[in-house]
This record gives C-alpha cells, sequence and structure tokens, in this order.
C-alpha cells in the first residue's frame, strides 16, 4: 500500500526553511550544452515543464533560432524558427500557455513585429505589429491576461507611450504614456495588479524616478523615487509584496546598492549593498522567497560571482563556470535554476549550469519518492520533515543512507550533502499482538 504523506509533497516544495545565519554557497553544476552559443536570448518556462529559449546574438550575427529544455532528460531540441531575429526582446508567457515574443531588432534595425509560440503545436504565428517598434522595452503580464509594453526606443530616441497585447484578439491598442521616456528600466507587477516603472534612462541620463500603471484606469502616476538613479539594474517582486531593485549603473558608475519599494506608502528604502558593483545582472525569485542574482558586469570585468538577498541581508551564492552577462535564467519545476548562455567580454557561450540541491524523498516501500524541496545553500537545514504512515511498520525517523544506513536527519539538520541526494525512510516492523489459549 502507498505510504500516506501527513503533508502533501506539493504542500512540502512550498515550505521555507529555517536557515543558519551566515550561508554558504552551494557549487553551480555544469548543465547540456545549449545547440549554439548565445548571449540575450530570452528564457520562458512553459507550462509543461520545458523551457524555451528564443532569439539573441551569436558569432554569425542575430538568431532567429529556438532552442527547448527538456528537464525530464536534460536535453536540448531545436524548435521552429521564429520568422524574424531578434536581441533586446521580450517573452511573456500567456495565461493559454503561449508565449508573445515582442520588438527587439537585428540587422535591418529595430523591430516592430511581434509573434507567438504554441507549444502545443510547436510552432510560431505572427501576430500584430506594436504600434510603434522597440527595443530595450518591458513587457507585463496583466491580471486581465492582456500584456503591457511600455519604453523603450526605435535606434533613436526614447518612447514614453506604452501599448497593450491583447491576446484574444492578437492586436496591440494604446496604453497611456509614461511620465517620462525611459528605456533599460524595469517593469514589476505589484500585489494589487498594478505594475511599478523603475529607473532606466531617457537617452541622456539615467533615471531615479518611478511610476505606476494602473490597468483598472489606464492611467500612469508617478510614486516615490529610489534613492540612486539606476539603469541596467535587475528588480523583483518578494513574497510579503514589496519590490527589490538591484545594482545598475549611472554613466560609468555601476551600483552594488539595493533598495525596495512598499506599495503601501509608495516608499523606497535601503535594503544593503551586494558584494559586487552590478549592471546586466539578472535576479531571480526563489521557491523559499530569497533573491538570487547572477553575474553581471561590474563596471571592470564580467562577473561570475551570485549572490543571494534574504531576511533583509545579502550573502554569497557560489561561483559560476564562466563569467557572464546577457544570459537567462529560469526556475525549473523541481526549483533548480537553470542559468543558459550569455557573454563573457569575449565570446558568446553555449555553456549552461544548474543551481540548487534538490532532496528526494525515498519511503522503502516500492513508493516514487517525491521531491522536499530545492536548498539554496550549504547551511540550510532541511525544515519540516513529513512522518509518512505505512501499515505494519513503525516510522523511525530519516534517514541519509537506505536499510537505516547513514545518518539520521531531522528538521534541524544542516544540509551538508551540496549535490542533490535522498533521504531514506528508517522502518521497523511491527509484530502482530500473540495470542494466547488457555485450556481447562
Amino acid at each position: 500500500m502507498p505510504v500516506a504523506c501527513h503533508l502533501s509533497c506539493g504542500v512540502l516544495a512550498l515550505l521555507a526553511c529555517a536557515s543558519a545565519p551566515d550561508l554558504s554557497a552551494l557549487p553551480f553544476v555544469p548543465a547540456a550544452p545549449l545547440t549554439t552559443e548565445r548571449a540575450g536570448g530570452t528564457a520562458t518556462l512553459l507550462p509543461d515543464g520545458r523551457v524555451i529559449l528564443s532569439g539573441g546574438t551569436s558569432a554569425a550575427g542575430h538568431l532567429s533560432s529556438v532552442a527547448i529544455y527538456d528537464p525530464s532528460g536534460g536535453v536540448w531540441t531545436s524548435a521552429q524558427n521564429m520568422a524574424a531575429a531578434r536581441v533586446d526582446h521580450t517573452a511573456t508567457l500567456l495565461q493559454d500557455g503561449r508565449v508573445l515574443v515582442a520588438g527587439g531588432y537585428n540587422a535591418g534595425g529595430v523591430v516592430a513585429g511581434a509573434e507567438v509560440y504554441d507549444p502545443l503545436k510547436g510552432t510560431w504565428a505572427s501576430v500584430g505589429a506594436l504600434n510603434l517598434s522597440r527595443r530595450a522595452h518591458t513587457a507585463t503580464l496583466l491580471s486581465d491576461g492582456c500584456v503591457l509594453v511600455a519604453g523603450g526606443y526605435n535606434g533613436g530616441s526614447c518612447h514614453s507611450s506604452a501599448e497593450l497585447f491583447v491576446p484574444s484578439s492578437g492586436t496591440w491598442i494604446a496604453a497611456g504614456a509614461l511620465l517620462s521616456p525611459r528605456r533599460y528600466h524595469t517593469a514589476t507587477q505589484l500585489l494589487n495588479g498594478q505594475v511599478l516603472v523603475a529607473g532606466g534612462d531617457n537617452g541622456t541620463s539615467a533615471l531615479a524616478s518611478a511610476e505606476i500603471y494602473d490597468a483598472s484606469r489606464g492611467v500612469w502616476t508617478n510614486t516615490g523615487n529610489m534613492a540612486a538613479a539606476r539603469k541596467d539594474h535587475a528588480s523583483v517582486r518578494l513574497k510579503d509584496g514589496r519590490v527589490l531593485v538591484a545594482g545598475g549603473a549611472a554613466g560609468s558608475t555601476c551600483w552594488a546598492s539595493s533598495e525596495t519599494f512598499d506599495a503601501a506608502d509608495g516608499s523606497w528604502s535601503m535594503s544593503g549593498a551586494m558584494a559586487a558593483t552590478r549592471r546586466f545582472h539578472v535576479a531571480t525569485l526563489l521557491p523559499d522567497g530569497r533573491v538570487l542574482v547572477t553575474g553581471g558586469f561590474s563596471g571592470t570585468a564580467h562577473l561570475a560571482s551570485a549572490e543571494l538577498f534574504g531576511a533583509g541581508a545579502w550573502t554569497p551564492a557560489g561561483v559560476m563556470g564562466d563569467p557572464k552577462r546577457a544570459h537567462a535564467v529560469a526556475v525549473l519545476g523541481d526549483g533548480h535554476v537553470m542559468v543558459m548562455g550569455g557573454f563573457d567580454g569575449s565570446a558568446r557561450l553555449s555553456s549552461a549550469e544548474r543551481y540548487g540541491c534538490a532532496v528526494r524523498l525515498d519511503y522503502a516501500d516500492g513508493t516514487a519518492g517525491c521531491v522536499l524541496r530545492t536548498f539554496y545553500s550549504g547551511e540550510d537545514r532541511y525544515g519540516d520533515l513529513p512522518a509518512p504512515v505505512r501499515p505494519g511498520f513503525q516510522f523511525k525517523g530519516w534517514r541519509t543512507g537506505p536499510g537505516g544506513t547513514g545518518e539520521r536527519v531531522g528538521s534541524e539538520s544542516v544540509i551538508t550533502d551540496e549535490a542533490d541526494h535522498v533521504l531514506y525512510a528508517e522502518w521497523a516492523a511491527v509484530l502482530p499482538p500473540r495470542m494466547v489459549l488457555y485450556l481447562r
């Protein structure tokens, strides 16, 4: 009979674990290389768990090619090419599971065209063109399923305009105008459905200003300024609803500082500094609520280092196999972080690597183990562990080896094995009660 977990695997995958104050770095592990060298591609996690990597550049030029990574087999396959080569574009997962790619540029100039990938058919279809050609813009999925595209530039001037993609009709409609023209900014959806646009530059100088788009009214309004003007920064919405903005640059000065935006009062507060100054880096929200920042450019060198933000502090998160910027990042269904391609300062990269330590549970009764969760620090603790039930046996606890071997571990045990590994349930058979017959 299958084991019954007291907590389901799906719930366990989202549990936060206790962690020691000082986090130690986990290694980045090489993964299957891309089908071609690629920098500036966009990575999108599909509903079936695969990752689609679209566009970018190689040594041969701008790419229309597309590759798909299947984590179940750890392999890359080529997919149908896009109609147009593009880099500096956006890719957005729509609510129906298709992927919208919009704008960018190629050898022919800045692109207004947009196309949609259908993962069920494995094909691309052109949709209506943007009202303006754009690169270095942002694209944000709204709660109603439309996609807000804001700002960018056409190779000459910066845009203040914004537009909405309507998936049901495949058309674009105007969405008002930003209060400041901007490119290389960030756009982050808030918990209330509004969109925070922060920083960037106006073609002349970096911006500290931020503004909010209210989709229900189609209106842009100013909100509080950041402490520093920044472009080429990264932003991510934290699980508590605040928005973390990290790094970036103003002119030739790169920042290590970070700040958080609180939508409740429109205020910004400083959130500590990363160990390295960074621009062109990537910030990724992890399933446990922390943020992983990878790579970038310090102002003098390309970076292989990574850092974690959690509990209001920055800590080291290991070193990638290659220094890189213009790389793509996706969180896989099992919690591993996949880092793909990029540019190391002299060449585009075809390398890929994974980050995170996935721990599986083996119930030792023929039931396939589920993923407990994926950890991101060598000093994380296992956290809540289930107490399974098996008829005829008593559960004795979890061990690092099968059949009662290895070390016994509990919720407060520190994860000393930095590689993916398995915890094994230890069982003791329960003897049936003895029957005694009394003869008269």
